[in-house]
């Protein structure tokens, strides 16, 4: 009997010695997840949510995509890629929290399609503004957007079609230059990198290009166009549609100057078009005015609560 006991006491107190060794290792687990641990390690991969709110941009097409970025002293950190769905005019992306440290701007970027989301912001910067710690406004004024808000852009154009060889009707061709002067007629401020101007004729058949253009006192991309006639072109934007004949004044028709991506996610006018005016019947080679458009491309950007 005396032996049971004393084996249920053996027994007692290695059972107690097993219940404090396993407490004191759970202490001690405890003290290596303590809440300083754990929200050090929280803070290193918590998510911040951004609100993205755009005004007179759309959504891009041919898997292009905008992207965000904050700078700081080390250099652009991704703030997120998206796209804007079809009729919407925000979105909203998770970043790493440890994204926002040091950042003291945020700048909008259209990128390519890549397989990879490359580390560094592509030349087409369209918006920027200073970032005060959860918000940003976002202008293309700001130097590291488009640098220059286009108050001072002023266009005219005239009806003409230098490259027929026969009469045909002044109407199917258009100019961006002043034939009197034989200068250009176009007032544009000039594009950073990663942007260029596109000219447009825009009727109830859709817009088509007129070519793309740096210099408005230069030749654009394709010279006076593929359907022009034979004779030489002006040395300046436009396009005759001499071969198919097209009449700008069969139906209503705009010209238009827009600020294209460069690349280009669409063949489709972008979004940004500075300079629009109506093609009128004033007669050949007569200046027609081209308005200042009041759809500059605007946003804001906000950390969610």
């Amino acid at each position: 009997m005396k032996t049971q006991i004393a084996h249920a006491l053996r027994l007692r107190d290695h059972v107690a010695l097993m219940i404090l060794a396993s407490a004191a290792t759970f202490a001690c687990d405890g003290e290596a997840e303590d809440p300083k641990g754990m929200s050090d390690a929280a803070e290193n991969n918590a998510q911040a949510e951004l609100t993205i709110e755009l005004s007179n941009l759309e959504s891009l097409a041919g898997g292009f995509v905008y992207e965000g970025w904050f700078l700081n002293e080390g250099g652009p950190v991704s703030a997120g890629r998206f796209n804007l769905e079809e009729g919407k005019t925000s979105a909203s992306v998770s970043i790493p929290f440890d994204a926002l440290e040091g950042a003291t701007s945020y700048v909008l970027t259209i990128e390519p399609p890549d397989e990879e989301d490359l580390p560094e912001p592509s030349n087409t910067h369209i918006l920027a503004g200073s970032w005060n710690g959860d918000s940003s406004e976002l202008t293309i004024l700001d130097s590291k957007a488009l640098g220059d808000d286009f108050s001072n852009a002023a266009g005219q154009f005239m009806l003409a079609v230098p490259t027929a060889a026969e009469e045909v009707a002044y109407s199917q061709g258009i100019w961006f230059l002043d034939p009197g002067a034989k200068v250009a007629s176009l007032n544009l401020p000039q594009l950073p990198d990663g942007w260029v101007y596109e000219g447009w004729v825009d009727g109830e058949d859709g817009p088509i290009s007129t070519g793309r253009f740096v210099d408005p006192a230069g030749v654009d991309d394709d010279g006076p166009g593929p359907d022009a006639g034979p004779e030489d072109p002006p040395p300046f934007p436009g396009q005759d549609f001499v071969d198919p004949p097209l009449d700008l004044l069969a139906t209503e028709t705009l010209a238009v100057i827009s600020v294209e991506p460069e690349p280009d996610d669409s063949p489709a006018p972008f979004a940004f078009k500075p300079l629009v005016g109506n093609i009128e019947d004033l007669g050949e080679g007569e200046l027609q005015a081209l308005e200042l458009s009041n759809n500059l491309p605007s946003g804001t950007v906000r950390l969610a609560e």
